[in-house]
């Protein structure tokens, strides 16, 4: 504990190097406004979210009870659904994220003290008190807020992450000012690493690298995407004319159909006539012989 405070080329990476809280070791008034705006929005939303979950009968608090007493009943019922899963989700999430901010935020008040009274004494000082201060409002502010209004393990495990979100919007701000301006950032990160004589530099060209490895990336997605789309609208022009084929087919073997049931209705007919022109020539021919029979033996 003692060393890691004591290493000056540490301290960028204790306070977090990827967090606007880093600025308080600079000597530039422009890099302290982001921090200060970043920890006075971060105070405001805990000590909102703080009063709204006091138990004060007249203010409007947010606060649900945990038990209901029935006026025809002496016993009261738990309307509490918080089980030891939503306990330990809390407790592992306010451990992961908490944590190690205030054990490096004690760090660094531990450390300043080897500088004495020095201006790089002071800024670790601040730097660590800020540290520590707001992720001690964090917690405090997610222990009182879940204890208040969560009853049940969804509530909890959501306003714990909402409250945890609010804690990591230095870092938030950081990559946002690194998007913004790069160039300013890397001056005061620059100027920061070497007013404690150590290596730690934000590589800004490596973000700028890797951020121009994500556009590329994006644009071979996009590109692969392009052409897949180009493939589905072909299969269905494919398809949308061999439905049309299939439907032509489909008229015509119809048509088909109705020439064949016709011909057969004619042929019907036409059988129908020959069997009645046989059966004239049938009568016609026995009456012939009839009569041949009567003059032979008249």
């Amino acid at each position: 504990f003692d060393k890691n405070a004591t290493s000056t080329s540490n301290v960028i990476h204790t306070i977090g190097k990827d967090s606007v809280y880093s600025f308080f070791f600079s000597s530039s008034f422009t890099a302290w406004v982001p921090a200060l705006a970043v920890l006075a929005t971060q105070t405001l939303c805990f000590v909102f979210f703080i009063n709204a979950a006091s138990l004060d009968f007249g203010a409007d608090t947010v606060w649900k009870y945990s038990f209901s007493c029935p006026r025809d009943s002496q016993v009261c019922r738990s309307d509490s659904d918080v089980s030891r899963v939503g306990w330990f989700f809390f407790t592992l999430f306010g451990v992961i994220h908490l944590t190690p901010d205030m054990l490096n935020g004690l760090k660094l008040v531990w450390g300043a003290s080897k500088h004495g009274f020095t201006k790089k004494g002071l800024h670790i000082f601040i730097g660590g008190c800020f540290l520590f201060t707001i992720t001690a409002l964090a917690l405090y502010a997610t222990v009182v807020f879940n204890v208040a209004t969560s009853r049940s393990d969804v509530e909890m495990i959501f306003n714990t992450v909402v409250l945890l979100f609010v804690n990591d919007l230095d870092e938030k701000m950081f990559t946002s000012l690194r998007t913004i301006n790069s160039e300013w950032l890397e001056k005061i990160t620059s100027e920061i690493a070497d007013s404690f004589r150590g290596n730690i530099k934000v590589d800004i060209q490596y973000a700028a690298a890797n951020h121009e490895l994500r556009d590329e990336q994006t644009r071979r997605i996009e590109q692969i995407e392009k052409k897949l789309l180009e493939k589905i609208m072909r299969v269905e022009t494919e398809y949308e004319k061999l439905k049309t084929e299939y439907n032509k087919l489909k008229t015509e073997v119809k048509g088909l159909k109705a020439r064949h049931t016709t011909k057969n209705i004619k042929i019907k007919t036409i059988q129908a006539i020959v069997i009645a022109e046989n059966k004239k020539l049938q009568e016609r021919s026995s009456r012939i012989r009839n009569r041949a029979s009567n003059k032979e033996q008249g």
